[in-house]
């Protein structure tokens, strides 16, 4: 179904519309690297969610990249004492930044508000995991919520042991917003569970060198068979970016004088 012909609801009442996120996590930048050649190679949009200055973010052969902000909030954050400090933080790395989803999905109402009063239209702090039939949310704050369909290290949590992908693949095709969040450090690592992953972190984030890529069944395995999956059933990935303004678009058509009548949503 064309967008010229229906709105991105009406779109999503019927089919899937899948779109792929990531969670930079302080990853080294070796493994964001690793992690970028396999979108690029993919042909596959992504937008990235920023924690920290990286070289492989800003390569200008990766026209498919595309970057919000993921501000840690929890106590102890090196991003900032506050949440001030915090979102200043993050926009000094990503000056132009409209989006966000914050480090373990913290969220409260005065932390978005704080982010909307700052320009950011829309962000993507809910889980929803493999819950199928998912929307776009308006939050309070006029704020645009973009629900996470697939999260790595959650299935990593809950999945069985040798991470079969069955349910989520029989999920894939039914009608909702299907966004599929990743992890660069897992991604590198091709982890097969958390416990791999916390055992590799004093490598993953000292030099590098030594720490070991998982040979079998991993999280770049199973990125790579939903990739496949999406495209093998005739599905495309959209840039989420254009997600929010195909969201933004449809809202503001339907109600062309604002949100309950109040003074406007907020620009997409």
């Amino acid at each position: 179904m064309s967008r010229g012909r229906a709105s991105l609801f009406e779109e999503i009442a019927t089919r899937p519309v899948f779109s792929v996120t990531a969670d930079q996590d302080w990853a080294p930048d070796w493994a964001l690297a690793q992690m970028l050649e396999l979108f690029d190679a993919s042909a596959v949009p992504l937008h990235l969610f920023v924690t920290n200055e990286s070289p492989s973010m800003r390569a200008d052969r990766l026209a498919e990249l595309t970057l919000g902000i993921h501000p840690n909030f929890l106590p102890g954050s090196t991003q900032g004492d506050d949440a001030d400090e915090v979102i200043e933080s993050c926009l000094s790395i990503v000056p132009a930044a409209t989006t966000f989803r914050c480090h373990g999905f913290i969220d409260s109402t005065r932390i978005v508000w704080n982010l909307a009063d700052r320009g950011f239209t829309a962000d993507s702090n809910l889980l929803s995991f493999l819950q199928p039939g998912l929307v776009p949310i308006v939050h309070g704050a006029g704020v645009l919520r973009l629900p996470v369909f697939f999260e790595d290290d959650v299935f990593l949590d809950l999945g069985r042991p040798d991470l079969d992908l069955s349910q989520c693949l029989e999920l894939l095709p039914t009608p909702g917003l299907k966004i599929l969040n990743f992890h660069p450090s897992l991604v590198a690592l091709n982890a097969p569970s958390v416990e791999y992953y916390d055992e590799q972190r004093p490598a993953l984030f000292g030099d590098g060198g030594s720490a070991r890529r998982h040979n079998g069944r991993g999280v770049a395995t199973m990125l790579g068979e939903l990739i496949a999956a999406v495209k093998d059933a005739g599905f495309h990935f959209t840039p989420f970016p254009q997600v929010v303004a195909d969201a933004y678009k449809a809202l503001q058509s339907s109600l062309p004088n604002g949100l309950y009548n109040w003074p406007g949503l907020r620009s997409g």
